[in-house]
């Protein structure tokens, strides 16, 4: 909120785009660009080739607010070939900026009175946009995707026995069987939920403390997908859950654009998972894609 004021604090800040935390990064990097940090431009300009579509799409905001000219090539780069068209979008408008056809980037200076405050593009890169069809059918690389009939009801995926052992779940709990026992999601809204792996006779492994509302084969192996939307929050994530000597472990490696609201698999190489505000699909190589609403004539 201080702008090149808190110039000052940048090398602390800079720290922050190690983090693990995908949050933490994206948080960083909106930072360096507000307060005006030009010694982190390599750093930012190493970030538009992260694997998260969000410190993407916030970094090269930021090289935008930075107006640097030298990261141009990789912007560009940004604009003509990733997944995601709002991240593509913001690229465009990032070049318009450094080829001085645009002023300034929109929304350095945050809105003091904003819910969202200063990180309103860290948290809805997609402004206001509501999803207008997250139960289906949707459009995707020319193909119609709908619904399967047996997931008409809650995330899309088929009803499972919720649990091996003797778990006490509330909420909505999602179930999928792996070498060795059963990996077990559920999401209690407000109240939190977690993912578990449990194999009979023994007591139950924590591997996550997040709602999850959906556990599927995907395209890189087994991901759970959760989140929440509550108040003026809306988030999801994807996490990666991969078989180790002593069970599984997980580790997010995505951030979506909001709270899942189905996930449905396409076919072997593709997931889709609608949430509040669009719907991706998930390809291998942990990219995401936008699909449209079927009755969109303009849909991908």
């Amino acid at each position: 909120m201080l702008g090149e004021a808190a110039q000052s604090v940048g090398p602390q800040v800079l720290e922050h785009l190690k983090s693990e935390d995908l949050d933490d990064r994206a948080y960083a990097a909106t930072v360096l660009g507000m307060i005006g940090y030009r010694p982190a431009t390599p750093e930012l300009i190493a970030a538009t080739k992260s694997e998260d579509w969000r410190l993407v799409l916030v970094s090269v905001n930021s090289l935008g607010w930075l107006n640097a000219v030298e990261a141009r090539p990789d912007v560009q780069r940004i604009a003509r070939t990733h997944s995601l068209e709002t991240v593509r979008r913001q690229a465009i408008q990032t070049l318009e900026v450094l080829d001085g056809r645009r002023t300034s980037v929109p929304n350095r200076v945050p809105d003091p009175q904003s819910s969202t405050g200063a990180f309103s593009l860290v948290e809805h890169p997609f402004g206001t946009r509501r999803n207008a069809c997250p139960n289906g059918p949707w459009r995707w690389n020319g193909r119609v995707v709908e619904v399967p009939v047996e997931g008409k009801n809650g995330s899309g995926t088929s009803p499972q026995t919720p649990s091996v052992t003797t778990m006490n779940l509330g909420g909505r709990v999602s179930s999928l069987k792996v070498p060795g026992g059963r990996l077990v999601g559920n999401s209690q809204g407000e109240w939190g939920g977690g993912l578990y792996f449990e194999t009979d006779g023994k007591e139950p492994q924590t591997l996550y403390e997040r709602n999850v509302d959906a556990i599927v084969r995907g395209p890189d192996g087994v991901v759970a997908i959760g989140g929440l939307a509550h108040l003026t929050s809306d988030s999801g994530f994807v996490v990666a859950v991969e078989r180790t000597a002593n069970g599984y472990a997980a580790a997010v490696r995505l951030a979506l654009t909001s709270a899942p609201e189905r996930v449905v698999p396409i076919d072997a190489s593709a997931l889709l998972i609608s949430t509040n505000i669009v719907n991706l699909v998930l390809r291998p190589g942990w990219q995401l894609e936008e699909a449209s609403c079927a009755a969109d004539t303009k849909g991908r």
